[in-house]
Parts: structure tokens; sequence; C-alpha cells
């Protein structure tokens, strides 16, 4: 196979061939990417239609500057893009009107612990909704149950006092 140095890129004779690479190959990887861009927003619009209006609200992503903005309230600005997600989420649905949140993480995930030390902040600022961080590990103890039941109990009397 011929190779030669173009602009710096090395490339081949069957670049033209190959489907990952080069223009063709480009081009090709761009038209599939913008159909399954239409193909899911067409999902999407369709199972927006289906949904009662309340839960549009909730499952609907914010635009990202949107949950940037709203996540630099509990973070710093050198967080980890996940971390800045997680916090951000939990902090909207809780502005969207839902009664509790769980953010669950794994046994000694760092992710979780961080997300877990901003719940507090979050839980004030959102007038005291149940909020929780169970880590889910290998085993369930009595007092991961216990927890879980007092969170639910939690949401359905403050759903109650919403309705009310």
């Amino acid at each position: 196979m011929a190779r030669s140095i173009v602009g710096g890129n090395l490339r081949s004779r069957d670049n033209a061939r190959c489907p990952t690479r080069g223009w063709p190959g480009r081009r090709r990887d761009l038209a599939l990417d913008g159909l399954a861009w239409v193909f899911t927003e067409r999902i999407r619009q369709r199972m927006r239609d289906a949904l009662p209006a309340g839960a549009v609200r909730l499952v609907m992503d914010l635009p990202s500057a949107e949950m940037l903005r709203l996540a630099q309230l509990y973070v710093g600005p050198a967080t980890s893009s996940l971390i800045v997600l997680a916090v951000a989420k939990l902090a909207d649905f809780l502005r969207r009107g839902a009664a509790g949140a769980i953010s669950a993480a794994g046994v000694n995930c760092m992710l979780g612990s961080m997300v877990a030390m901003a719940i507090p902040a979050i839980h004030a600022e959102h007038g005291g909704p149940p909020v929780i961080s169970p880590s889910c590990g290998a085993r369930e103890s009595p007092a991961d149950r216990m927890r879980l039941e007092t969170f639910v109990l939690q949401v359905k009397a403050r759903r109650r006092q919403a309705v009310a």
C-alpha cells in the first residue's frame, strides 16, 4: 500500500474506499448521524406527545447552558463534567416539582460522594424535599431498607400536601 504525507496527514490510496476514513467515509458518517438525529427527534416528539403535561416537565432535559448555570450554584468551576451533570439533574428535578430525589451510587464511588456533598445545599434551596444518596453494594442492610421506606413515606406526604 502506497502512503504519502499530504497536508500533515498520513493518507493512503485505499483511504477513499475505507468507510471510516477519508472524506467519503466522513460524509457517510455525517449523513448517518443526521438520519439518526431525525429519527431520534421523531421518537422523542411522539413520546412527548403521549405523556401527560406534568410528566413532560419532569422528563425533558434542559439545554446544556442552563444545566451548567444551575450546577454552578453547588459546584466549583473545575468540577468534573459527570458531577456537574448529576448535580444539575438533581437540582432540576426538584426545581421542576419532584416531591423527592434519589442520587444512588455504588459503594466507594467518587462521583456519588461528590454529589452527596452538594445534597444539603440543594435540599435547603428547594424547600426541604426528601433527597437521599444511598450506596448500592453487594448487601442490603436493614438500615438501608428503613432509609428507603422513610424516603418513600416523606415523598408521599409531600405529594399529598402539594395536591391539597
